[in-house]
């Protein structure tokens, strides 16, 4: 469990990920805490392209691990408008989020 927030990849840390993938603003993907992401930053994550199911007052979406989000907690989930929309209004601006 964690916090849910959004981020658009060509304006806010650049359209290539974490995982070194072009990521569309459009695309359903989220961002990992760094603690959570880097084992051994020396490496590419076992995190990347790894899916995840995202839940919220009964709402769930999935999206694919493409980056990382150094200003998360644990448990946090950094997403793009397209997977937060489908979880609540992006005017709320964070969520209670579960996911797995």
């Amino acid at each position: 469990t964690g916090t849910g927030t959004f981020f658009t990849p060509s304006t806010e840390g650049g359209s290539t990920g974490a995982c070194g993938d072009f990521n569309e603003d459009d695309a359903e993907i989220v961002a990992l805490v760094s603690n959570e992401f880097y084992g051994d930053s020396s490496s590419k994550s076992d995190w990347c392209g790894k899916k995840v199911e995202i839940t919220v007052d009964g709402k769930s979406a999935t999206a694919t691990i493409t980056d990382m989000c150094p200003e998360c907690k644990t448990g946090d989930l950094d997403m793009t408008k397209a997977v937060f929309q489908q979880l609540g209004d992006l005017e709320t601006g964070e969520l209670d989020i579960s996911w797995k």
